[in-house]
């Protein structure tokens, strides 16, 4: 079944303004929340932001998942996620931690 790449790269475009333009906003309140009057919880505006940024490169990772061929010899759509203004990452834990009888979790390795 060939993929209409057109309507895809038009689908990634869209989805990476979208989250670009949450970013800036995000930016812009982290930066200078005074600047910005019709937002009385920054905070609050904030964390929507960030989790708008999210929807949409949980969308763009899913469309190029199931969607954009991943063989070295298909064709591909030269399609990419957006790079990252900056702003940093958590490292991404390789196994879930220890939780003692105490409830509190431990680094130890089982």
């Amino acid at each position: 079944m060939a993929r209409n790449v057109k309507l895809l790269e038009a689908t990634m475009t869209q989805l990476r303004g979208k989250a670009l333009e949450h970013l800036a906003s995000a930016e812009i309140l982290l930066d200078n929340p005074t600047g910005v009057i019709d937002h009385p919880n920054y905070v609050d505006e904030i964390i929507n932001h960030i989790r708008e940024v999210m929807i949409c490169e949980n969308a763009m990772n899913a469309l190029k998942m199931y969607f954009v061929p991943q063989s070295p010899g298909s064709e591909s759509p030269g399609i990419t996620a957006p790079a990252r203004s900056g702003m940093p990452t958590a490292p991404r834990p390789t196994t879930a931690p220890k939780v003692e009888a105490t409830g509190r979790p431990t680094k130890k390795k089982s």
